[in-house]
């Protein structure tokens, strides 16, 4: 989806941004940037763990989806070891791995 069809569906009422709490934004800034050792240090914390590796943000997008989209194998290893759901959808439909394809 490009920007402007990412606008069009806001216009339209079909995306809408939801607040998300500060610990899950970082979280997924933090695998979109291939921070690994943040997130090591987040994933050894079984409840924060439990809690954010399955977070979305306002587009329904996992850190997974981001780490797919930026291609860093150690990255997704890593989320994948801890559990990440590789069939999360976002909100236009497409899995983790459709927009490395």
């Amino acid at each position: 989806m490009n920007e402007d069809e990412i606008k069009k569906a806001f216009a339209e009422g079909k995306i809408q941004r939801k607040k998300i709490d500060d610990d899950v934004q970082q979280f997924i800034d933090d695998a979109a940037n291939n921070r690994i050792d943040a997130l090591k240090a987040v994933l050894q914390d079984e409840s924060k763990r439990v809690k954010l590796i399955n977070e979305v943000d306002a587009n329904r997008r996992s850190s997974l989806h981001f780490v797919c989209h930026s291609g860093n194998i150690e990255t997704f290893d890593l989320l994948i070891d801890a559990k990440a759901n590789i069939n999360s959808l976002d909100f236009v439909s497409k899995t983790v791995t459709l927009p490395t394809l």
